[in-house]
């Protein structure tokens, strides 16, 4: 098994293209980036400061090798109401097999509000008269797992998870990329009692192909370390993450349990964006346990999470009973008579083009775009003043800032600013699914509007 751990990592690091030192010139044109967003409730209450803990079955999502922690079966399922209107749904299972070791499987999926579909009819001077409506998709994200830990060298847990993922911005047949991507992960209690170390290496993997364009893979190093006093009722964890599609980013959660029922958490994550801190809890009862989670993403909006997790011993089968055969025993020979006595002996188991989360006010009303999905060309992003207003807009994926146009000053009535669908180094977005920010402010108007559109490129 070592071997094979140690072969497939070989072969995945061989074919990745893109470095890992990249930093922030991949961000937005990597695929997979959906995976940032994590799967369960406590991960996230502890600002996922979870590679160095992972000691249920959420370490499918942070760390594979937390796999050989667990015991018997885990069921846990989950929803997160994310920004933007968008929702996520997971379901992770851990279980003993014949083979030596855990296996466990899971099971992402990942939704956007409804968006209109717009093509080009016209070429005039004005955007509004050159698109028509052709319908309505929902952009997605999926991700089905398969994972296996062991463990080593004296006790040390390690884990693989081999994971299928499609993503689908837009309705089009063709549009959308599928890949297959490797998590790693080591994780092993130290010599200072209750302090355990932990690291992974997630979504490894070849380029993906997306109408004949090539996109490399969100990889991210994760290392941490959690540390639970003997016989104590806290919890720390602390992790460092490096993504090559972004900066660095920080973590620290803690952890404190009450009578082994009630579990409250807090977290704080480094992200060089919004630095958010998390708060949650978890409530336990004999093999059922209930975590929540609520995080900030800045102006984006909060976002909230829940989990259940069902954790049960597999019965032993009873073995048959076994059959017993009565044997006759031969009949003792006669012994002749005599005078002396004779001794006996006895044997005895859709909406608006782009989702507007806030109607529209008397200062700036509804922001829509055309064309959606966008594509090699760019969109225009259009928008309806009172009065007149300084505009900024802000390009996001999963809350990572890629593109700020300072469009400048408008006047009242509609208005319209085009976007080439590059990010702040000039790179072209991946195909996917993105969120815009637009903020206008003046006399008497400072106000925000949020929606969602999605990139295609066309094909070479």
């Amino acid at each position: 098994m070592r071997r094979l751990f140690f072969s497939v990592l070989a072969i995945f690091l061989l074919c990745g293209e893109k470095p890992l030192s990249a930093g922030t010139e991949l961000a937005g044109a990597t695929s997979g980036s959906f995976f940032k967003i994590g799967s369960s409730a406590r991960p996230m209450s502890l600002g996922q400061a979870y590679v160095g803990l992972a000691d249920d079955v959420a370490a499918l999502s942070y760390n594979p090798a937390g796999l050989g922690l667990t015991r018997g079966v885990n069921l846990q399922v989950g929803h997160t109401a994310w920004f933007q209107g968008a929702s996520a749904e997971h379901l992770n299972a851990a279980f003993p097999m014949r083979l030596p070791g855990r296996f466990g499987i899971s099971l992402n999926y990942l939704s956007f509000p409804s968006q209109t579909i717009t093509s080009q009819i016209a070429n005039t001077p004005d955007p509004l008269l050159n698109y028509r409506v052709d319908g309505e998709f929902s952009p997605y994200d999926f991700s089905a797992a398969l994972a296996y830990a062991d463990s080593f060298f004296g006790g040390i847990q390690w884990g693989l998870a081999l994971k299928a993922i499609q993503e689908k911005p837009s309705g089009s047949a063709g549009d959308g990329s599928s890949g297959i991507l490797l998590d790693l992960g080591v994780l092993g209690e130290t010599p200072v009692p209750g302090l355990r170390l932990g690291a992974s290496l997630q979504n490894l993997g070849p380029s993906v192909d997306s109408r004949g364009h090539t996109f490399g893979t969100g990889v991210i190093i994760r290392s941490g370390a959690s540390y639970r006093p003997p016989a104590g009722t806290m919890l720390f964890s602390g992790e460092l993450d490096f993504p090559n599609d972004g900066v660095a980013v920080a973590a620290a959660g803690f952890e404190f349990g009450i009578g082994g029922i009630l579990f409250p958490r807090a977290g704080l994550r480094w992200d060089g964006i919004f630095n958010p801190w998390s708060v949650g809890a978890g409530l336990r009862y004999k093999s059922l346990c209930l975590d929540l989670a609520t995080v900030p993403m800045g102006d984006l909006g909060q976002t909230y999470r829940v989990s259940v997790e069902w954790d049960f011993e597999l019965a032993a089968p009873t073995p048959p009973a076994p059959v017993l055969e009565k044997i006759e025993e031969p009949a003792p020979e006669p012994e002749p008579a005599s005078t002396a006595d004779t001794g006996i002996q006895e044997i005895e188991t859709a909406g608006p083009i782009l989702t507007v989360l806030e109607p529209g006010s008397a200062g700036l009303r509804d922001l829509s775009n055309a064309p959606e999905p966008m594509k090699g060309g760019g969109t225009y992003f259009m928008f309806t003043l009172s009065t007149e207003a300084d505009i900024k807009i802000q390009v996001f994926q999963n809350g990572q800032l890629l593109r700020t146009l300072l469009a400048g000053h408008f006047g009242p009535g509609e208005n319209k600013v085009f976007y080439d669908g590059l990010d702040d180094q000039a790179k072209p977005l991946a195909n996917g699914n993105y969120e815009v920010r637009l903020n206008a402010t003046g006399t008497g108007i400072n106000e925000v509007r949020q929606g969602t559109f999605s990139r295609i490129q066309d094909q070479p």
